[in-house]
């Protein structure tokens, strides 16, 4: 299982994402978080997304283009 999270920068998305699980992260620090095409490419790989992000509308957008394309599918978002 392959978990997406956005906002690991601190709080509980760095905590939860130091879990032992194989994560593909996204934060402010390393700007990957601002490229929405960058951030859609990776996160289709994932089985379950935690939107975690604080980037204005951003975790909006996310939360509607992945329920679209995951909604028939046995993929999770959190």
């Amino acid at each position: 299982m392959i978990i997406g999270i956005t906002g690991t920068t601190s709080g509980i998305g760095h905590a939860i994402s130091q879990l032992p699980y194989k994560f593909i992260v996204f934060n402010r620090v390393d700007g990957d978080i601002h490229d929405a095409s960058v951030v859609y490419e990776k996160l289709k790989a994932c089985d379950v997304f935690i939107n975690n992000a604080c980037e204005a509308d951003f975790q909006t957008k996310l939360l509607e283009y992945f329920f679209e394309i995951w909604k028939n599918k046995r993929k999770k978002i959190i």
